[in-house]
């Protein structure tokens, strides 16, 4: 697929998640920081931007995670932030060292700083202690899915 094609993709999806989150519920936003990096030491300063439903309860979280060079902040981010809370999502795009690919070691390191539920400064244990993060639903890889917990196959944190 050549770039033009796929930036004309990009342009329409970023529209149509853009327009669904506009239509949805009160949502608010926040920023959070962590300790992330590509070393074991997990001590660099990175951010987090998110958005979360106005109405009081327990939500899932949903992680928006960068490819190569993307912005977390940037329009494909805040798209997918904005409409997952818009579906009931405690939501966040996190910032990581991604301005290169670099090795499988080098990967799975960023991703321990991220996701290490046992690091209370990783993004994932921040993002949970979020008062209206309470509930955990399965990844599901390419698309936002509506919750699921009416159908008893969630877990409470």
């Amino acid at each position: 697929m050549n770039h033009f094609v796929r930036a004309a993709l990009r342009a329409g999806i970023v529209l149509a998640f853009g327009l669904g989150a506009a239509q949805a519920g009160a949502q608010s936003t926040f920023t959070m920081s962590y300790k992330g990096g590509s070393t074991s030491a997990c001590n660099s300063t990175k951010s987090i931007s998110g958005a979360e439903p106005s109405a009081p309860g327990k939500y899932p979280v949903y992680v928006h995670i960068g490819g190569t060079g993307e912005s977390y902040t940037g329009n494909w981010a805040k798209a997918a932030v904005n409409n997952a809370a818009a579906n009931g999502f405690v939501a966040a795009s996190i910032q990581y060292d991604n301005s290169s690919f670099g090795s499988c070691s080098t990967i799975s390191q960023r991703a321990q700083c991220m996701f290490n539920p046992n690091n209370l400064n990783s993004a994932i244990a921040k993002l949970c202690s979020r008062a209206k993060a309470g509930l955990l639903q399965g990844h599901r890889h390419g698309r936002l899915e509506p919750r699921l917990d009416h159908l008893g196959d969630v877990a409470q944190l």
